[in-house]
Order: C-alpha cells, then sequence, then structure tokens
C-alpha cells in the first residue's frame, strides 16, 4: 500500500488490495477493496445485517452484484 496526499492535503491510498472498512457509531459499515480494473464496494446499513449491498465500480460504470 502506498499512502499520499495531494496538492488539497486529501489521503490517496494506491495498491490497496486488503479492504479498508468505515464503521458508524450506529453500525453502518462500509468496505471498500481495488481490483485490478476498478473497485468494489461493500456496504450494509446495520452491524446485525447479515446481508451486504455489494457494488462493482469499473471502467466508469457501477454494477450492483
Amino acid at each position: 500500500m502506498k499512502i499520499t496526499t495531494d496538492k488539497y492535503g486529501n489521503i490517496e491510498l494506491k495498491e490497496v488490495f486488503n479492504p479498508v472498512s468505515f464503521v458508524s457509531e450506529n453500525g453502518e459499515f462500509l468496505s471498500v477493496v481495488m481490483r485490478d480494473s476498478g473497485f468494489e464496494i461493500w456496504y450494509k446499513e446495520k452491524e446485525d445485517d447479515t446481508k451486504y449491498q455489494i457494488y462493482d465500480f469499473k471502467n466508469g460504470k457501477i454494477l450492483k452484484l
């Protein structure tokens, strides 16, 4: 993984092939993983939800899986 910042001070992660996850105080969960081409995003609204909503971002298109 490479960590840099852009000219505005935003954090940029490059070559991240393990998921990066965010969890809110309410238990919402968002995970982003890079693929060979594009990204995959997993989201669930509540901590005890058993299913994720999964989206594939690739080649300018968004596909719900």
